[in-house]
């Protein structure tokens, strides 16, 4: 069974993704742990088109970010599993279809997200990750609500 988690590379969501791995005994995998770095292109002087992150920035943040979660992520994976998952970083102006995308080619049984439990006002006119994967996803999802 393929599982796609979809990490943030700290906070709310990060944990819970944490506690998950920990406590619920992940045994089914393997596991492809994903970070969607946003893809900025705006117009900038002399008519000309900027991209952040550059191609040199992103190839940075690819090897850090992945380090980063391999860091934080495959110590709680159970030894058997450790071999066989992945970390990914993919680079895209439009997160949700990127990661339905990435579902699609992986072949994804499972897709974990975690959301950032916000709540009142903020939360009304916050687009949410986690209720469009919910929505368009081409497998299962798994939504973790950080603890208190």
């Amino acid at each position: 069974m393929k599982t796609v988690v979809a990490c943030p590379l700290e906070g709310p969501s990060l944990n819970a993704i944490k506690h998950w791995l920990k406590s619920y005994q992940v045994t089914q995998g393997p596991i492809d742990f994903v970070h969607i770095v946003r893809r900025v292109v705006y117009p900038s002087d002399m008519m000309t088109v900027q991209e952040t992150p550059t191609p040199e920035q992103f190839k940075v943040y690819k090897e850090t970010f992945a380090e980063h979660l391999r860091t934080q992520l495959f110590s709680l994976l159970p030894q058997e599993l450790r071999g066989s998952s992945t970390v990914s970083i993919l680079l895209s102006a439009f997160e949700e279809e990127e990661m339905i995308e990435h579902l699609k080619h992986q072949k994804a049984h499972l897709c974990v997200v975690g959301t950032r439990d916000l709540k009142g006002f903020q939360g009304l006119f916050t687009s949410s990750f986690a209720a469009k994967m919910m929505k368009s996803a081409p497998c299962d999802v798994l939504i973790l609500r950080p603890r208190n």
